[in-house]
């Protein structure tokens, strides 16, 4: 079994039950392997950039919310959020 970290080469993080991570538990390791993975996966560094995470988000919040959701801003109690945090930090951004 190979105990190098999957990008550096140094010694892979043992957990407790004495399973391996795939990395040396660099936060840069960590970052490179899951920008790598999401190329592989989605063909972008980040899966909401792809037209898959796209659907996946729009789908799941049909799902939650009803089909005439098509993004999180349309949600009822963000809106309720969005009016709260406008009120209580008297805080007026352009996208609020």
């Amino acid at each position: 079994m190979n105990n190098k970290c999957a990008i550096c080469d140094n010694k892979r993080k043992q957990y407790k039950n004495n399973t391996f991570a795939k990395t040396c538990g660099n936060k840069k390791c960590i970052i490179t392997l899951r920008k790598n993975t999401n190329i592989k996966k989605y063909g972008h560094v980040c899966n909401l950039h792809s037209e898959k995470g796209k659907e996946q988000v729009k789908n799941t919040l049909k799902n939650r919310y009803g089909n005439n959701i098509i993004n999180v801003s349309q949600i009822e109690c963000v809106k309720k959020l969005k009016e709260t945090v406008k009120q209580f930090y008297l805080y007026h951004h352009k996208n609020l």
